[in-house]
């Protein structure tokens, strides 16, 4: 949960005897159990290395003692795992109207392609079909062959041409099952969006881009004489065509240039 309610007044009553450090060791602990969505596993001393507190390990068993119910597991909260189970029913609730509706969406179109379909088809046995009618059919044969190309589904995946696609926007081609696991969850649950397979990928790689650059922005900046070597290489590898002999194989700066090269010969 990364939103939990927090009642002013209700927490106010019960934590004025507390000390400046007994209260930041409940804040904390509050924080780190909402986030989890789980009770504190192990002893005092191991609850107070995960929330950062453990050289005030004797405030930290005070809060623990006080306002958790201790068991053989670990610390729990009554109230806290009442708000974590209403969260958790809450988003089952939402996830299951979600695909509902979707299908529900999914179920009309088919039926009102089939519907479009089928009058088109009696036409033609009656009359002579004109070039309007067979266009007719046509657009509704397409339709019929791209409804389930529209909307997201489970088992949705990137084609072959998708490093390409991938390219045109910046963004790295390389891609875990996870990635792609996190990107249909996301776009299940919204059944009102329908893309083609091109504008799926598309939005797939903005994801992929977006995450690049949060890892790029965590990551230690390299130094000068780092960055001089770099660009070395480079020069040297746009002139010769080939891969400096120097150069980390592990890196991702290796990987790029092997995706780039192998998108120029394709």
């Amino acid at each position: 949960m990364n939103y939990y309610p927090f009642h002013v007044g209700d927490y106010a009553a019960h934590t004025k005897h507390l000390s400046l450090m007994e209260d930041l060791a409940y804040r904390r602990l509050l924080d780190a159990y909402y986030l989890a969505e789980r009770p504190f596993t192990g002893c005092a001393r191991d609850v107070a290395r995960e929330i950062g507190m453990l050289d005030h390990l004797e405030s930290v068993e005070y809060v623990l003692n006080k306002f958790f119910i201790a068991s053989e597991v670990g610390f729990s909260s009554k109230r806290c795992d009442e708000e974590i189970a209403a969260y958790q029913d809450k988003q089952a609730k939402a996830s299951k109207a979600g695909k509902a509706s979707a299908e529900r969406r999914s179920n009309a179109r088919s039926t009102s392609v089939q519907k479009e379909a089928t009058s088109v088809e009696k036409s033609a046995t009656d009359v002579q079909p004109t070039n309007n009618q067979n266009q007719n059919h046509i657009s509704t044969t397409t339709a019929r062959a791209k409804l389930d190309e529209f909307a997201m589904v489970p088992d949705w995946r990137p084609s072959e041409k998708f490093p390409a696609v991938a390219r045109l926007v910046g963004a790295s081609v390389r891609f875990t099952d996870e990635d792609v696991g996190e990107f249909v969850s996301y776009w299940l649950g919204r059944p009102s969006v329908e893309c083609t397979q091109h504008a799926w990928e598309h939005k797939f790689t903005q994801n992929l881009k977006a995450k690049s650059l949060k890892v790029a922005s965590k990551a230690p900046r390299k130094s000068f004489r780092e960055q001089d070597k770099e660009q070395s290489m480079q020069k040297w590898e746009q002139m010769t065509g080939r891969i400096h002999p120097d150069r980390d194989q592990s890196s991702p700066a290796f990987i790029d240039v092997i995706d780039a090269k192998l998108l120029g010969n394709s």
